[in-house]
């Protein structure tokens, strides 16, 4: 897992920093958890942009006990979707999209019930557009809108499964059509569509914080130490790395 937090302004001095006692007092809590075994994974814990406590937990691997690190790549899933729908944001904010657009400017071929569906509609996972992310074939990041296309023009059934708005039911396909919407709406291909200032940033060394790796014990008594893990599929290594989809997916 991949945690980050940020304290409250309220938690801080009259010099803007917060108690030392709350950063002890996180990561005891941390450790706490990582020592009955319901905490593996890296944690990062900042205030007004300034990590205080960045820390790894847990294995990375367990066959060999290689450590989590902070620097270690994790299998995000479906947190980008939350990276989706800020870009999608920051899109609007450009004057680029509306949340009020249909889908259906956007796609060459698309089913005529959708045309009522927005993108708020899909961002909010109430867009009645039935979830066909099993029928999109697995395919190079430039060649994912074409695979979406063809899903949509091979679906037995392009219904909508209720009326736009009225209920909610998560879905991969919505954000992947977020994403087709994104490409289009810019005129750049997924992977430019994050190369965004907000999105390439890192935190440094947490600077009077606290930085380590919570060191795993093997039962043979000794202990594993590593550099970073990298793990495939979508990823986030510390602040970067995104995901290899348009959009979002499981």
């Amino acid at each position: 897992m991949v945690l980050a937090a940020g304290l409250p302004a309220a938690a801080a001095d009259s010099a803007g920093r917060p108690p030392a006692s709350a950063v002890t007092a996180a990561e005891s809590y941390l450790r706490a958890r990582a020592d009955n075994g319901t905490l593996s994974g890296a944690v990062l814990v900042a205030q007004g942009g300034r990590p205080l406590l960045r820390m790894a937990f847990g294995v990375a691997e367990a066959e060999h006990a290689v450590p989590n690190t902070p620097d270690s790549v994790f299998r995000i899933g479906s947190l980008t979707k939350t990276v989706t729908a800020a870009a999608a944001l920051a899109e609007v904010a450009a004057g680029r999209l509306r949340l009020e657009d249909s889908i259906c400017g956007f796609l060459p071929s698309c089913p005529e019930p959708w045309r009522p569906v927005s993108l708020h509609h899909l961002l909010s996972h109430t867009s009645g557009v039935p979830d066909l992310f099993g029928n999109v074939e697995a395919a190079p990041v430039l060649e994912t809108r074409r695979a979406i296309d063809q899903a949509i023009v091979a679906a037995e059934s392009t219904a909508l499964l209720a009326a736009p708005g009225e209920v909610y039911a998560y879905s991969n396909f919505n954000y992947m059509l977020v994403g087709y919407a994104l490409e289009v709406a810019s005129g750049k291909p997924w992977e430019e569509v994050l190369d965004l200032p907000r999105f390439r940033g890192r935190p440094d060394k947490p600077e009077n914080g606290r930085e380590g790796v919570h060191q795993w014990r093997r039962s043979d008594g000794g202990s594993a130490r590593s550099s970073s893990v990298r793990l495939c599929g979508w990823r986030s290594r510390r602040a970067g790395r995104w995901p290899r989809w348009p959009g979002s997916s499981i």
